[in-house]
């Protein structure tokens, strides 16, 4: 198996990012479904640990709701579980203004990190109904916040997400017709997630050997996920690294490849 080290990227990892999810009845229990599974794609990528990614979510309605918190889940697996355990809301009302407002307490918490770098990442269906140029500005200018805002569908205001964003809005706001093109995003948002944060491993070499490689293929009805593992070592670091390549059987189109990147998921020092 050869691997061309040039293309597997080491993303800078150590991140506090919050998720805020509308959870208003226009997002639809399929959308919602979609925008968990964006979640779970992003994290993957991102070592969720004590010493790295952490992660927080927070749903935004009629009252926005901490479902998650920054120390809550040190590991992946912990933290699909939590995941899991959301239940479709449905509010009535779409108060994204307050769930920012939500969002800088929980970055002004004791469970923030001063040196770790924070990123916001929204995702929604709707225009919100309260005001949220002051807490976005908020988030940007005392809080040092990156915003990246997703939108679903045509109720979503573009002009209120650029608003929101960091800028420039072209790089840090995408819009979609439906739900169902999430999936297709999570390559193209982990690389502008990643960029100007990342380098490569050209940096570490020469690498002395790859140790591991292997292929785990998972199928159902609709979709075939394709898992590729890898291992090598650099003297006294051992990196492991992964690629996750989906293919939709009934469509015949790729999700999140066949050109994935690399990604490392975690280096340990021995």
């Amino acid at each position: 198996m050869l691997i061309d080290i040039c293309s597997v990227s080491v993303l800078n990892t150590r991140l506090d990012i919050v998720f805020l999810l509308d959870a208003s009845l226009v997002v639809t229990q399929d959308n919602f479904t979609n925008f968990l599974y964006f979640v779970r794609g992003v994290t993957e990528s991102l070592n969720v640990s004590q010493e790295e990614t952490h992660m927080a979510l927070i749903l935004f309605g009629d009252v926005p709701q901490l479902k998650i918190n920054f120390n809550d889940n040190f590991n992946q697996s912990s933290l699909e579980e939590a995941l899991d355990r959301i239940p479709y809301p449905k509010y009535l009302q779409t108060n994204m203004g307050a769930g920012l407002s939500l969002v800088a307490s929980v970055f002004n918490s004791d469970e923030a990190r001063s040196n770790a770098t924070r990123v916001l990442v929204i995702l929604t269906a709707t225009t919100s109904q309260d005001d949220t140029e002051e807490p976005s500005f908020n988030l940007l200018r005392y809080h040092n916040v990156t915003i990246f805002a997703i939108g679903l569908g045509f109720q979503v205001s573009l002009g209120q997400l650029n608003e929101i964003a960091s800028d420039p809005d072209s790089y840090h706001v995408r819009s979609f017709s439906s739900g169902n093109d999430l999936p297709f995003q999570l390559s193209p948002f982990k690389a502008m997630l990643g960029k100007g944060k990342a380098t490569t491993l050209c940096n570490f070499l020469p690498v002395v050997s790859i140790l591991t490689y292997s292929l785990i293929t998972y199928s159902n009805t609709k979709m075939i996920i394709k898992v590729e593992t890898f291992s090598f070592s650099y003297p006294d670091i051992h990196f492991l690294g992964s690629k996750t390549t989906q293919e939709n059987k009934e469509s015949s189109r790729t999700l999140d490849g066949p050109h994935s990147a690399w990604h490392v998921k975690s280096i340990s020092h021995s």
